[in-house]
């Protein structure tokens, strides 16, 4: 469902969002929906991972922490809060405007230029090659186990094999 409404829509809203879901199962569902299933979703989440904390951690020393998702951020704040990430990230984009939108990428840049962002995600269109063309340094998650062949990129497998030396080498 989500991959239909980010076909439609360019962010995300509770409205636009309703209509959709409620165009998809072909019933309406209540607002207050919503905030059961955003308060839901934060369960929806690995078990604690100790290794990941850490390497958050230590890139937080170093790197200014920003998230770009396409979701609506009470959603995805409240899951990095129950894996206890939540706290390390400075600033959150990605619902009001949605990727692959030049736009939302570089103003997740902030005050830096691209060219000193790095974007790390799982796939490959929307966190890599959009990522790309905007000029910011890329890291794959490859937890799908796609073909990454003539990906320009640094590839892993884990988000807590990103360190510092990693970043530095890019």
């Amino acid at each position: 469902m989500i991959a239909t409404y980010e076909s439609e829509y360019s962010s995300y809203t509770r409205e636009n969002y309703l209509t959709h879901l409620n165009k998809c199962l072909g019933f309406e569902v209540e607002e207050t929906w919503l905030d059961a299933f955003f308060e839901e979703l934060k369960n929806c989440v690995p078990s604690k991972n100790q290794r990941l904390i850490d390497a958050i951690d230590g890139l937080s020393e170093h790197y200014e922490m920003v998230l770009l998702t396409n979701f609506f951020e009470q959603s995805q704040m409240n899951r990095l809060n129950t894996m206890g990430i939540g706290k390390y990230f400075s600033e959150y984009f990605g619902e009001e405007l949605i990727k692959p939108n030049r736009e939302i990428y570089l103003k997740a840049c902030g005050a830096h230029l691209p060219e000193e962002c790095v974007m790390i995600g799982d796939d490959i269109d929307l966190d890599i090659k959009g990522a790309s063309r905007c000029g910011l340094k890329t890291i794959l998650v490859n937890t799908k186990k796609v073909p990454t062949e003539g990906l320009d990129c640094a590839i892993i497998e884990k988000v807590e094999d990103i360190d510092c030396d990693l970043i530095e080498s890019l």
